[in-house]
């Protein structure tokens, strides 16, 4: 079998951009980890493979998929703070303290969440997105994207290099441990364990309220852009401004919104690339996204984070999203996704934004539940929708 490599790892050096073809390539040590970690006991390609939660593939790799219906999504625990002073006296039967009562009170209304306002900004509308703040044209000619040394199974003209591609960065759930071969989505391959993780060097983590989490609360929701990495939405509609912290821990915006709007049908993905990082302690290139108009439990977001070189152990960037794990998830979209009912939606929008460059494009895919059930056909019958890079 012709040897392929899949999987976590970075290739874009912090600063120091390695161009090919005008794309960033890993160094030798990148390759001779892929290499030799993603061959399978007889010399072949290991095959992808997905975890599904929420209607959405979580998590890919060689082995087996899993519903993870154990994932705590709630946020962190409140603070508990200690009384001060003198605790006061529970009252006696005979003085109970009298009913207080409010006048003209408006009624809590329980299973609604209040309007959140944004920032009030001409979009300019491209393929069902809202976009506001991005240059006509991108302001840096260097787009990294997946070419030459790097997997990209997209067709030409079509935006989705900019975020996917394989090796890509990866999550993974519990269910890693496990060597379970009936996977669908994982071509009778059982799962490599947990080292898949421990030797990725930072690539490929774990699921965690860090990596993932269901918008199941009222907006607004924060998350990071993470530095090196990249931030991915996936709804049928919501509001994404990228803003970061001021000095004094305040959001504020950059004044880039994108809009996701709802179309009947229709799910949407979209990723953000974080800043490349600086590769320095004591510095803040996160950005921050601040989410909303979104309905509860029907949106998602994962973080992908940096690794570092395993021969120096310099930071580096995570160069792309597993662009098979991204497969996965859309014939998941078309043929089961529970936010378009029981049977999955025809029609995905996917956008991708680069925050180093304003670059962005959107391209469209649609599909039949039988053509979905064949991941691999995901990669085929996309449509450029507009982009400002090309």
């Amino acid at each position: 079998m012709k040897e392929q490599i899949m999987g976590p790892y970075s290739d874009i050096k912090s600063r120091s951009l390695h161009l090919e073809k005008g794309v960033i390539g890993p160094s030798q040590a990148d390759v001779n980890w892929a290499n030799g970690f993603h061959k399978d006991e007889k010399g072949g390609a290991k095959t992808v493979t997905a975890i599904i939660v929420g209607g959405s593939v979580l998590a890919v790799w060689g082995g087996t998929s899993l519903i993870d219906a154990t994932m705590n999504h709630d946020g962190p625990a409140p603070i508990v703070r200690s009384a001060v002073g003198s605790p006061t006296p529970t009252p006696s039967p005979t003085e109970m303290p009298s009913p207080t009562v409010k006048v003209n009170q408006a009624p809590t209304v329980t299973g609604e969440c209040p309007t959140v306002e944004t920032a009030l900004q001409t979009t300019v509308e491209v393929g069902g997105f809202g976009l506001a703040g991005f240059p006509t044209r991108a302001t840096n000619v260097l787009v990294a994207e997946s070419d030459g040394r790097f997997k990209n199974p997209f067709p030409s003209g079509t935006s989705l290099s900019a975020a996917y591609g394989e090796p890509g960065a990866i999550l993974y759930g519990p269910d890693i441990v496990g060597q379970s071969n009936s996977n669908p989505f994982g071509d009778g391959r059982p799962n490599p364990g947990p080292d898949a993780v421990y030797n990725s060097h930072g690539h490929a983590r774990f699921l965690t309220d860090e990596t993932h989490r269901i918008a199941d609360t009222c907006p607004p929701l924060f998350r990071l852009i993470p530095a090196s990495g990249f931030l991915v939405f996936n709804g049928q509609e919501g509001v994404i401004e990228i803003g970061k912290s001021d000095e004094t821990g305040k959001w504020v915006s950059t004044g880039k919104k994108i809009v996701v709007k709802e179309e009947q049908g229709t799910q949407a993905w979209v990723a953000i690339r974080g800043l490349f990082g600086d590769g320095k302690q004591d510095t803040d290139e996160n950005l921050i996204a601040r989410i909303t108009g979104f309905v509860p439990s029907s949106a998602q977001v994962f973080e992908f984070f940096n690794g570092e070189d395993p021969a120096t152990g310099n930071v580096e960037n995570s160069a792309f999203i597993s662009a098979e794990w991204f497969e996965q998830n859309i014939a998941n979209a078309h043929k089961s996704g529970p936010n378009g009912g029981d049977a999955g939606n025809s029609r995905v929008k996917s956008l991708v934004v680069d925050a180093n460059t304003g670059a962005y494009g959107v391209d469209i895919h649609t599909s039949t539940r039988e053509n979905a059930r064949d991941w691999h056909n995901m990669a085929n019958g996309w449509s450029p929708s507009g982009n400002n890079f090309r």
